[in-house]
């Protein structure tokens, strides 16, 4: 299903708000119907939706709680809905999600970061009240994307997570709850994938249409930027071709985008359309080049997290928006959707405002950090790679259309020197490449050229290194500066693929200062990229720069982490530390787009 949309077919309603809210510590879900809003209402308390629940309340066990948890909310159903189907959509759930209407189950969905929805209108009393019941259940077992292991103490009872990644694992109803209608003959799916041949943008589109009757057809409209009809084919194919003469390309600096509507008919009346837009451009790999639109581009920028004080991870449009407004005024391009898919509003505002992005699945923490014995036996698992594969075609499909994606990566640091990788990753790049040919792929690696085992399936050689942070700390010399160097010479000689930097950087106390610099001071920070800058411009091969990481964001609680990990070239509350106002320079200067 696409994206919910109004239009004069459709109805859509929010049922964004405050939801009622509840622990199942005992995790009896079903057995004591807890579906059913009534058995549990005194127990219940106030929880803004979309948002992670953790720190909504002043209560450290909600803040840190593993196991299930139920959100409750009620929706009116028009009367004029019920010769519809109706619809109700969730952008994303961490981590698995059971739905109820009216304690009828209706569906159930694993995976924290895509949307999922259901068709409802069975179970709905229209023209009154109805109840939605949500289970959500945020724990991670060992064949998850990403994996982790729950653990229930025998001293205290308390039940945590054991998960192998470096951010808060922020819970709940993360983004917009839809509900929407559709006329029983709709628009099920669009797809759209383009190309330039001299001036004129090759466009070519199909889509999938749910048929009620035998006596249904289709018209197909394109748009341009300004609403004017460029295109149209009454009882059109489910797919074709389309020319667009002196076409308007999509590019960072000219961020053009052109709207298909396709119509669905019933006995030559109108009762369905959906419009979807995107852009004309394409992405090559070329040699030691990233092409767009047949030109030269380098990648400016960070990676990111969805992360933000109260909200944790939910969908937030003011964040979003000055989010934006900050990679604009850095000078950045570009961002990679570090460590899961990012929300569909992040997406069409990157489309909107020409922003390139690598599209990362939820496959992080593949790697035993403390060499832990039980997570590498379980490691690769094929349960492991059927859900990994799942993740993939949920992304694709969702994100497929998006001019601003140029991009998609698998993971982000497996243990990519491991035997079983090798398996495992040629059949992650086989499904990409079935999904989706027209852009490239990659995995972001934090291994070495000589036991690296798997990057050669990929298109694209995405590293991160930390050198003068992790290891080499305080060294900021001529002995990092070769070690980095080497290593990127090292990964070129041997692969010959394009290489980005898709992460580097240091943690930096807003407001520390240093002089000579020293870690953890602003003075540092400016002087580790000012290194890194020196290296990456001696080599051709780089297509690309993100820092790590854009902001300040939240982490479980440990020792080598005060309040969160603090790399950000921004605060958690998005002020500037030294290093933006340098990179802001650099990136001005870098741009070739």
């Amino acid at each position: 299903m696409l994206f919910p949309q109004e239009n004069k077919f459709r109805e859509l309603k929010t049922l964004d708000g405050v939801w009622d809210f509840c622990l199942d510590e005992e995790n009896n879900e079903e057995k004591e119907k807890w579906y059913m809003f009534e058995r549990k209402k005194e127990q219940c308390i106030p929880i803004a939706v979309p948002a992670s629940f953790n720190d909504q309340v002043q209560d450290i066990k909600i803040r840190d709680y593993v196991g299930n948890s139920w959100y409750y909310n009620n929706f009116f159903a028009p009367a004029g809905w019920e010769n519809k189907l109706v619809w109700i959509w969730f952008g994303a759930v961490h981590y698995r999600a059971k739905v109820w209407i009216n304690g009828k189950f209706t569906c159930a969905h694993t995976g924290g970061s895509l949307p999922f929805w259901a068709e409802i209108s069975s179970f709905i009393k229209f023209g009154q009240e109805n109840t939605v019941s949500v289970l959500c259940n945020n724990e991670l077992t060992q064949e998850d994307i990403p994996p982790g292991v729950a653990q229930t103490s025998e001293i205290d009872g308390v039940r945590r997570l054991k998960h192998y990644f470096d951010f808060f694992n922020y819970s709940g109803i993360h983004r917009p709850v839809k509900l929407f209608t559709t006329s029983p003959s709709y628009i099920d799916d669009i797809t759209i994938s383009t190309d330039i041949k001299g001036k004129s943008g090759i466009v070519e589109y199909s889509f999938d249409a749910k048929q009620k009757s035998s006596h249904v057809s289709f018209d197909v409209e394109m748009l341009d930027g300004r609403d004017k009809i460029v295109f149209r084919n009454e009882n059109a194919g489910t797919e074709g071709i389309i020319q667009i003469n002196n076409c308007r390309f999509w590019s960072p600096k000219s961020p053009c985008l052109y709207s298909v509507n396709v119509i669905v008919k019933e006995n030559g009346k109108a009762v369905d359309q959906y419009i979807q837009k995107f852009g004309v451009r394409t992405v090559k790999i070329k040699g030691a080049q990233l092409l767009l639109n047949g030109k030269p581009v380098y990648l400016t920028g960070s990676a990111k997290h969805e992360d933000f004080y109260i909200i944790g991870r939910g969908m937030n449009l003011p964040v979003i928006v000055k989010d934006y407004s900050l990679l604009k005024w850095i000078n950045a391009n570009s961002f990679r959707t570090s460590h899961y898919p990012y929300a569909d509003e992040i997406l069409e505002m990157a489309d909107r405002l020409g922003f390139l992005v690598i599209d990362e699945t939820p496959a992080v923490g593949m790697n035993e950090w403390d060499t832990d014995k039980e997570f590498n036996n379980f490691l690769y698992n094929n349960k492991m790679l059927d859900n990994h594969i799942k993740m993939l075609e949920e992304l694709v499909r969702r994100d497929k259309n998006h001019p601003s994606v140029i991009m998609w990566s698998v993971a982000n640091e497996p243990k990519s020197w491991d035997k079983r990788a090798v398996p495992y990753f040629k059949k992650l790049s086989q499904v990409i490449k079935k999904l989706d040919a027209t852009r490239p792929s990659t995995v972001v690696l934090n291994s070495e050229a000589e036991t690296e085992r798997i990057i050669h399936f990929f298109d694209v050689l995405s590293v991160n290194k930390y050198h003068g942070w992790y290891n080499h700390c305080g060294n900021l010399g001529a002995e990092t500066e070769k070690l980095l160097s080497d290593e990127l010479d090292n990964f070129y000689k041997k692969y010959k693929l394009p290489i980005i930097l898709t992460e580097f950087g240091v943690d930096t106390i807003e407001g520390h200062h240093s002089d000579p610099h020293m870690m953890f001071s602003e003075e540092y920070q400016v002087e580790f990229y000012k290194l890194y800058g020196k290296v990456l411009d001696s080599k051709k091969y780089v297509i690309g720069e993100h820092t790590w990481v854009f902001s300040d964001f939240m982490t479980k609680q440990e020792i080598r982490r005060v309040m969160g990990n603090r790399k950000g070239i921004f605060t958690r509350s998005r002020q500037p530390k030294m290093a933006a106002h340098f990179l802001k320079e650099r990136w001005a200067k870098k741009r070739k787009d």
